[in-house]
């Protein structure tokens, strides 16, 4: 009896440890690569929104940025 509760807390314990241990491994990387990638695109979108809105005069520009920043925003949670 007294082995059988050792060899199931072991047990459980190697299967704790080999859930975390591929969270660091090479292989979930590639997700990571994605998101800098499309995370990149987002910010390379929100600046030229926002060097098209220097164009504009007072409250124009600031709705033009406004619409830059939401939209940057919501293209980065878009990437998660």
């Amino acid at each position: 009896m007294k082995r059988s509760k050792v060899l199931i807390r072991m047990s459980l314990a190697a299967l704790f440890c080999l859930a975390i241990f591929p969270g660091g491994s090479p292989a979930f990387a590639g997700g990571d690569r994605h998101d800098r990638q499309c995370k990149r695109i987002c910010d390379d979108e929100f600046q030229r929104r926002k060097l098209e809105c220097r164009g504009l005069r007072g409250r124009d520009r600031h709705r033009c940025q406004d619409r830059a920043k939401r939209e940057h925003n919501d293209c980065k949670h878009r990437c998660r």
